[in-house]
């Protein structure tokens, strides 16, 4: 859900370990997520179709070298990718990048984060659109669901590999419990 504006939602790893990002911007009042590998910008653009104040089920696969945009539930996009995203296994960053300024941060609600990796499959999709993520277990690599405390700096991996997690200071996420939270 986005509020206000748009920014850095996510970035995985920082400048030395190839880190691959999800931001947000507007067209035409309408926001947009992208996705970025550092040195390279962006690999993918999804539809401009996201209102703010209303909650979407995003996700994001990749197969080499296609990159799907699925929005509850259904493909809404693909794109051949020029690179592929960077590693997995490093420390996941909310709201901005690594030491970005504060005109990166962004305003938005998330209500969970998951990370696997292998392509889902359309039967995973319908899962994580149903807010199951955790039953989604093959590859999983990381998963937040995002009930820590209210403006806490960092959160829980709740999936096998516990990685490193935290909120950038000055970022505006709200989230809601994810049994409320609508897609």
């Amino acid at each position: 859900k986005f509020v206000s504006k748009g920014g850095h939602v996510l970035v995985k790893g920082d400048n030395t370990t190839n880190e691959w990002s999800v931001g947000a911007d507007t067209v035409n009042g309408l926001f947009r997520l992208f996705l970025n590998r550092q040195g390279l910008n962006n690999l993918s653009f999804s539809p401009a179709m996201f209102r703010a104040e209303q909650w979407y089920s995003v996700v994001i696969t990749y197969k080499h070298p296609t990159i799907t945009w699925w929005v509850n539930g259904l493909a809404v996009k693909n794109d051949v990718a020029v690179a592929q995203p960077g590693n997995a296994l490093t420390s996941l960053t909310i709201g901005n990048f690594p030491g970005g300024g504060a005109e990166y941060t962004i305003d938005a609600g998330l209500a969970r984060i998951a990370l696997w990796s292998r392509v889902l499959e359309a039967t995973d999709i319908a899962n994580v659109v149903a807010r199951q993520e955790g039953s989604v277990a093959l590859g999983l690599i990381m998963w937040l669901p995002l009930e820590d405390a209210p403006n806490s700096a960092t959160v829980a991996d709740l999936g096998p590999n516990k990685l490193k997690v935290s909120v950038v200071a000055g970022a505006k996420i709200s989230n809601l419990p994810a049994a409320t939270a609508t897609t």
